[in-house]
């Protein structure tokens, strides 16, 4: 640039002696402004571009930055990636058994066939083998739920025109199995196991085809271990009542006076008397029997109220067998009347209504408790005094009955 406006000097001065040199100066000095302003304008440019290369430079800093992060991610990624695989891995085993499980519960929900109940059982016995305790413990609800006669309508099938078809007894094959479950390390499995036996006890026993007998020195243990959770104690004790066993009624008396905090395994124990007692065959030795009633009778002073209604309830069981020695409840009874508990009120009023049609000696004595308690304050408590006033059907207490206005 700088040649060049010397180059126009030169041409200026050798043109001096020209005639038209004033023109040419005029010409000569537009054209160096136009390259002055050119130049500026290019220098501006270039610094322009000096300041969007520098922004560029550091755009290309971020994202180099980032790019290295976006690189640890994918990193980060790929381990969990192959973590997750390895787990996969490990859990289909254990997929497989769950979806056979699932397969068998589906069979249970969706049953049309006994052919299925039958199908299922092998399925559910294998899966009490699981590693997994809710799938065992599962497994034993499902079995309790079919042995039990939960299935098909009281565990039977048929359909229009055909026999039916008791499906209860598919489960006989795994009974060892679940007396085994009793010592399950898992406390949910032990639980579920005591009432599954029950269960399945309870419907064989109303089949006449017990086959749960083996279960009982065990579930004996269980409730005889004071290390054991209370409510699988509890549940020992009545699958004894509801399995039938005689050999365990000195047990269930000892259970009557159990110390558990809550009551449970009193409050079954006088359940598990009334399966027993009141079941098929009754208590099958005359003195224990008075043993039963007698202890019965001191449990209705227990400070826990369901223990209380559920003597009352084992005490109208028993009655209704003719239980010897029932006699000696009377005086227990008539003062249960005037219990805190309208459900032990209601039920000492329906068993002297039934022991009196038994000729029991000295229901009589009752009359003026259950005339006082057609004023209770509970209805049931009313309706189940009426009803014993009119079994018990003295002058007095036809009298009473008669008068009361519904």
């Amino acid at each position: 640039m700088r040649k060049l406006m010397w180059l126009l000097v030169l041409m200026l001065v050798g043109c001096l002696g020209c005639e038209d040199n004033t023109e040419l100066i005029d010409k000569l000095t537009t054209e160096n402004s136009q390259l002055q302003t050119d130049l500026t304008q290019l220098n501006i440019g270039l610094a322009s571009i000096q300041a969007n290369l520098k922004e560029l430079e550091a755009e290309r800093d971020r994202f180099k930055k980032e790019l290295g992060l976006l690189q640890k991610d994918r990193d980060d990624v790929i381990e969990e990636r192959d973590r997750l695989k390895k787990e996969i891995v490990e859990l289909d085993g254990k997929i497989t058994d769950l979806q056979k499980l699932s397969t068998a519960y589906a069979s249970l929900v969706q049953i049309d066939t006994p052919e299925a109940i039958w199908a299922a059982v092998p399925v559910l016995m294998q899966a009490l083998k699981d590693e997994d305790a809710t799938v065992r413990a599962n497994a034993v609800g499902a079995l309790g739920f079919i042995g039990g006669g939960s299935v098909g309508g009281g565990g039977f099938f048929g359909f229009a025109g055909e026999v039916p078809v008791d499906v209860a007894p598919a489960v006989t094959q795994a009974v060892p199995a679940l007396i085994q479950a009793l010592q399950d390390k898992d406390k949910e499995v032990r639980r579920r196991t005591t009432t599954a036996l029950g269960q399945i006890g309870l419907y064989q026993n109303m089949m006449g085809t017990l086959t749960v007998k083996d279960a009982v020195p065990v579930l004996i243990q269980l409730f005889q271990a004071q290390d054991e959770d209370e409510e699988i104690r509890a549940n020992a004790v009545m699958a004894l009542g509801q399995i039938g066993s005689q050999d365990a009624v000195s047990i269930l008396i000892q259970a009557l006076k159990d110390q558990d905090a809550e009551g449970f395994v009193r409050a079954n124990a006088a359940k598990a008397l009334a399966f027993i007692g009141g079941g098929p065959f009754g208590f099958t030795e005359g003195g224990a029997v008075k043993d039963v009633v007698s202890v019965l009778i001191q449990t209705l002073q227990d400070e826990d109220n369901e223990v209380r209604a559920n003597a009352i309830e084992a005490l109208a069981q028993i009655s209704l067998m003719g239980t010897p020695g029932i006699e000696d409840a009377v005086p227990a009874l008539i003062h249960a009347l005037q219990d805190k508990e309208s459900r032990v009120r209601a039920n000492a009023a329906m068993v002297l209504g039934q022991i009196s049609l038994m000729g029991t000696p000295g229901v009589e004595d009752a009359v003026p408790a259950l005339i006082q308690a057609l004023q209770d304050e509970d209805e049931w408590v009313r309706f189940s005094a009426i009803d014993a006033l009119w079994m018990i059907g003295t002058p007095e207490a036809i009298e009473a009955a008669e008068k009361v206005e519904f």
